[in-house]
């Protein structure tokens, strides 16, 4: 059932754990330099992704048939 965005998503963020501290370090200074602008853009582009990735409509209630 998954897609091969998902699978993607999951594997960088399994592999993201294990990269060493300087590479997360290095990323956040660099992010902290640039300006206000690519900040939002960044951002925005985070946001995207997540809608995009995410399920269509409404999930629904769990708790529903209780």
């Amino acid at each position: 059932m998954a897609t091969w965005p998902i699978l993607l998503t999951l594997t960088l963020g399994i592999f993201g754990q294990y990269l060493p501290k300087l590479w997360r370090r290095t990323a956040e200074s660099t992010m902290s330099r640039l300006p206000i602008f690519a900040s939002g853009i960044a951002l925005a582009l985070g946001i995207f992704l997540i809608e995009l990735l995410g399920p269509t409509g409404v999930a629904p209630f769990i708790y529903f048939q209780f």
